[in-house]
């Protein structure tokens, strides 16, 4: 089960790791199960948990780069039509 979660981890999305997350704690919280069971799915959903999390940091660290180097574009874009429209109207006089 380890090697098998290991080699999917690549491969799935935040999402399908989300819906086996749910999946994983819906087993745990129906009751039901041996101790053996219980304590492989409770391993299997801290794995999980922590793909996830690895995801979601690696998307808000993207979406920081992204912002750090367009951010400053898309500020000085906004700053000079100001600008223009300034130099624009001291012309009209």
């Amino acid at each position: 089960m380890n090697n098998e979660l290991e080699n999917e981890k690549s491969n799935e999305s935040f999402e399908q790791l989300l819906t086996k997350l749910d999946e994983t704690v819906r087993k745990l919280e129906a009751g039901g199960l041996s101790l053996e069971q219980s304590t492989d799915l409770y391993e299997q959903g801290l794995k999980l948990a922590r793909e996830c999390t690895e995801k979601i940091s690696a998307a808000e660290l993207k979406i920081t780069k992204i912002r750090n180097e367009y951010g400053q574009n898309v500020s000085s874009v906004n700053q000079e039509p100001l600008e223009l429209e300034y130099d624009s109207t001291s012309e009209d006089e």
